[in-house]
Parts: structure tokens; C-alpha cells; sequence
């Protein structure tokens, strides 16, 4: 038998390659890559040389389901995408046997008709959270159609036997439609504990390269970057995160690597200095618009501010038909806005300023939003007709900025610092962009 690279949950086999499928690798982070030192068939460490060949080495990139969920539903394997392709496959499996039952050979044999008549029967009741169910028995007990009558612990039925019956890897056989192995993992990650460990093991494929390099960045390195990540938008293309300016762009990627490091590396940041792009809300909806007309697979996520300016820019966008991969969302509204001061042509007031003057800076924090015990307040600007509402711009932007910055690099490069500072509501506006995607 040759080399494999096998995918356990939870210590049980899932599937197997002869290959790096980059599928799955697509599952996983350069930050994953765990080398085990392995003594008396058990985990006893890390490897920190790669020059000490004194013990055995198990290779492979491990996380737990709970993240593997959520990065695959930011690649597009939703619940609803994997249900969809069930339900086709199932669609076009009772098409094929149909067709098959007025085949003389089948008409002749009398078991056989019965066989797909059975299996018909099966398919034609078949619900896709019974079939996952059953699915994940099959995994957790290690079950093959040769061994299934022997094993006690386990409860036949019907649906049970009929894909153990199919075939010994039953994860093809069913999503026809589509063989990626990821849709049942997606399916079945619904009915783990978060904390189960979901490991790719890849030791016989490249222990070989892992021996010959200089140092574990060196081969952390090699083995991320080995195979080509290149797929369409439902395959694992990175999410475009489109702002209105390259301000808030930085501040939502670096604050997406600190406060949701696990999944950071699928989310891609416009860079306005390569693309050359304005930024502006009017610019941002023009980007859009360019992006559709391009036929842009990726799937893009434009994101305006909670404020007058950005609810009069999505306007155009209302009166064309987006494509399925753009989603077009402002900010989202906050408690500290709902009360915060304000100044008018009346002077200092305290106002709801959701949905009318909420940038990337309510977001900061109040340890970055007060200046000499008082927060920084809005100044009203000009009247927009279109939306029938006054735009408001938070004053001292740049020393917002600032401070916001210096707070996010000092727990980037110091983690241990992070609940020195207040991150509660741009940690609320990163979940909201993550459940918009992940709830498609």
C-alpha cells in the first residue's frame, strides 16, 4: 500500500488520499501544522529540531470542528448548500434506478429487481439529517459492510445498512452531485461538540521533505504553500472585504487577525494603495458595480458606513439585481450611539446617532472614544434629501485613529495584553460580518 494523508474526527477515520488533497488543506491554517513526537504509539510532545531523529514523528494539521465549521461556511459550504446538493444527488440517483428497472437483465433476475426496488423505497424517504446521522454512527464506530453484523453496540437500520451496503466510502456515493467529502463534514460538524479535534495527517507524504529541512518555519512554510489553493468562490477562493476607504480596510483586517485569528487568513482586504481606488461611499458603490460587470466569482462582501452617507450610497445598488456572491451591508447599529453627543446649530446635545453618523471610530472602544473624561462628539453636517436625514462625522479622526492603532499593535505583538483594553464593540462588528456570511 502507498503513502496516504488521512482526515480523523475525533480519533476516527473520515476519509483518506494518496495525495495533499488541497481541498481539505483549504480546511486548515499554516498555524494548524502540528509535529508530534511520537513514543510508545502516543503524543509526547512537540518536535522543536527538525534534526532529532531520536523518536518517531506524527505530521498533521489539527484543529478543532467548532473552527472548521465556520471556515467551512466562509468558503460557501453552507447547511443549505449541502442540503441542496444531497437533495440533487438523491434526485438523480431515483432517476438512474428508475430507468434501470425496465433493463431486460434486471426484469430476468428477480432479486435484483428487488434490490433496487428496495433501494428506491430507501431513497424516496430518505431525509438528509437521517442520512447524516447515520453517517456519523458509521464513522464514530469505525463500521465496514464485512464487520456491521458483528458489532453489538450499534443499532441496525435500514438507512444504516443501505449505505453500508453501497460502498465502503459511502461519501461519494451519495452526494453524486458533487464528490467533495467536505459537504458530509460540513453536515456532520452540526451534531459534534465544538472541542472535537479534526486532524490531517500527512506524516507519510512529506516526512521525507520534513527531514531534509533546515528549521520548522522552513518547513511550515513549504508544506502551506506546496500545493495551489486555486478554486472558485465555492471551492475556497478568500471572501473580498470591500470598505469605503483604506482606513477601515486596515483596521478590520488587523483587527480580524487579532480578535479572530483562526479564521482571518479566508477574508482578503482591498488594498486601496495597489488598486488605486478612492475611498469614499460613492466610490465603494462604483467598486460594486465594477465587480459585477467584471463576473467576479469570488464572493464579496461591501460594507458602508452606519451613517446617512453610506445608506444614500446603496441606494443605486437597490435597483440592480446582485449577484448571489455580493452582499451588501452598513455597519451595524450600537448601544453606545443610541446616546452619544452631538453638535448642531443648537449646540451640545445627546442624540441616537445609529443609521446616521456611525463610522469605523464608534467601533474603537471607549477607551480610545473619551478625551478628558467626555466622548469625542459628532458634528452634524450637511442635509441629504434622498434618505431625509442630516450626515454626521465624529470629530478628531485622526487622534481616534491614533490611539486605536497603537492599542492594536501592542496586543498584536503582546496577545496577553488584549483584556487590558475595551474590544466589546469591534469584536460585535466583526461577528456581524462573519454571521452574515456564515447565515447565507
Amino acid at each position: 500500500m502507498g503513502s496516504t494523508a488521512a482526515v480523523s474526527i475525533g480519533g476516527k477515520h473520515y476519509t483518506s488520499f494518496d495525495y495533499i488533497d488541497p481541498s481539505f488543506l483549504s480546511l486548515f491554517t499554516k498555524d494548524d501544522l502540528k509535529i508530534y513526537k511520537i513514543e510508545n504509539n502516543k503524543r509526547a510532545g512537540y518536535v522543536v529540531d527538525v534534526n532529532d531523529d531520536s523518536f518517531k514523528t506524527e505530521i498533521a494539521l489539527v484543529s478543532d470542528i467548532g473552527t472548521i465549521k465556520k471556515r467551512l461556511q466562509l468558503l460557501g459550504l453552507s447547511y443549505s448548500h449541502v442540503k441542496n446538493e444531497f437533495d440533487q444527488a438523491v434526485s438523480e440517483e431515483i432517476e438512474l434506478l428508475e430507468s434501470r428497472k425496465d433493463y431486460p437483465s434486471i426484469i430476468q433476475d428477480e432479486d435484483l429487481e428487488m434490490k433496487i426496488q428496495n433501494e428506491l423505497d430507501i431513497l424516496n424517504e430518505l431525509k438528509f439529517d437521517e442520512y447524516v446521522l447515520c453517517s456519523k454512527k458509521i464513522i464514530e464506530n469505525g463500521l465496514i459492510w464485512s464487520l456491521f453484523e458483528d458489532v453489538d453496540n450499534v443499532r441496525k437500520d435500514t438507512i444504516t445498512e443501505f449505505l453500508l451496503g453501497r460502498s465502503r466510502n459511502m461519501f461519494s456515493s451519495i452526494f453524486l452531485g458533487n464528490d467533495d467529502e467536505r459537504n458530509l463534514l460540513r453536515a456532520m460538524s452540526d451534531y459534534y461538540q465544538e472541542s472535537v479535534e479534526v486532524k490531517y495527517e500527512i506524516t507519510e507524504l512529506v516526512i521525507d521533505d520534513f527531514e531534509e529541512m533546515d528549521s520548522m518555519e522552513d518547513f511550515g512554510d513549504y508544506i502551506y504553500f506546496k500545493e495551489s489553493l486555486s478554486y472558485e468562490y465555492k471551492m475556497g477562493e478568500k471572501l473580498i472585504i470591500l470598505t469605503e476607504g483604506s482606513t477601515d480596510s486596515n483596521i478590520l483586517r488587523k483587527s480580524m487577525q487579532l480578535l479572530f485569528p483562526r479564521i482571518a487568513p479566508y477574508f482578503s482586504f482591498m488594498d486601496f494603495g495597489i488598486a488605486n481606488v478612492q475611498g469614499s461611499a460613492g466610490s465603494l458603490t462604483n467598486t460594486v458595480k465594477s465587480f459585477i460587470g467584471a463576473g467576479i466569482r469570488n464572493r464579496i462582501i461591501a460594507i458602508y458606513d452606519n451613517d446617512t452617507g453610506g445608506y444614500s450610497a446603496i441606494l443605486p445598488l437597490k435597483k440592480i439585481n446582485l449577484p448571489p456572491n455580493v452582499t451588501v451591508m452598513n455597519y451595524p447599529d450600537i448601544d453606545l450611539a443610541k446616546q452619544y453627543p452631538t453638535i448642531g446649530p443648537s449646540g451640545l446635545d445627546t442624540q441616537d446617532i445609529n443609521k446616521r453618523a456611525v463610522s469605523i471610530e464608534l467601533f474603537f472602544g471607549m477607551d480610545v472614544l473619551v478625551k478628558d473624561g467626555s466622548f469625542i462628539p459628532v458634528q452634524w453636517k450637511g442635509y441629504d434629501e434622498g434618505i431625509g436625514a442630516y450626515q454626521g462625522v465624529i470629530q478628531e479622526k485622526d487622534l481616534l485613529t491614533k490611539k486605536f492603532f497603537h492599542k492594536l499593535d501592542l496586543c498584536l505583538a503582546e496577545p496577553e495584553k488584549l483584556d487590558n483594553y475595551d474590544w466589546k464593540d469591534m469584536r460585535y462588528l466583526l461577528e456581524t460580518i462573519i454571521n452574515v456570511i456564515i447565515e447565507e
